[in-house]
């Protein structure tokens, strides 16, 4: 998403771009790839799922960004959330059906509260900030699922998947570093 996001601004919004921070973001995209390994044995339905994710959310963002006050903040945030519920639905139909507990059940309500919360503070982040600096804070979300994703399955990624992180981490700087160095030279 933060690579996505800024290009996509760019291409579709007219947002300014430089040829350091498109060179970033392309080898920012290399790191991606580390990650995700096409072709490889973990690259499965899951990796395809995650990837349509960056999609549809860097969809959101645009759309949220460029339709200004036609929609509110929390009509953009339930489309996204409905948006998010048919598709899960159609994912579910090539799952078994298991009994889940009331354990289960009250996370899975905690974690619908907490992404309509999510959604509702990325829309009004998006829509009232620069689109390539607001996308910068999703770095957050790589070192989240570091964490969570070891605390709660026992999972680190490979050697690899560390170097895309860090590639993508590093190119994410970079080109925050060159969009604070370009708003320093823009006149008064």
């Amino acid at each position: 998403l933060p690579l996505t996001i800024p290009l996509a601004a760019f291409m579709f919004l007219g947002e300014p771009m430089g040829w350091r921070r498109l060179v970033a973001i392309l080898i920012g995209f290399v790191g991606m790839l580390l990650i995700v390994k096409p072709g490889s044995d973990g690259f499965n339905i899951y990796s395809l799922f995650c990837l349509a994710a960056v999609i549809c959310v860097t969809i959101r963002d645009l759309t949220a960004r460029s339709l200004g006050a036609k929609l509110s903040s929390q009509e953009m945030s339930l489309f996204a959330a409905v948006g998010v519920f048919c598709a899960a639905a159609v994912a579910a139909m090539f799952e078994p059906w298991v009994a889940i507990s009331l354990t289960s059940w009250a996370a899975l309500c905690g974690s619908s509260f907490a992404i309509l919360l999510g959604y509702l503070v990325s829309v009004y982040a998006i829509r009232t900030g620069d689109v390539s600096f607001t996308a910068q804070f999703r770095y957050i979300g790589l070192i989240a699922a570091l964490i969570l994703g070891y605390v709660f399955f026992g999972e680190w990624p490979d050697r690899l998947a560390l170097l895309g992180a860090a590639i993508i981490v590093g190119t994410g700087a970079f080109t925050l570093y060159r969009q604070r160095i370009g708003r320093k030279a823009e006149p008064a």
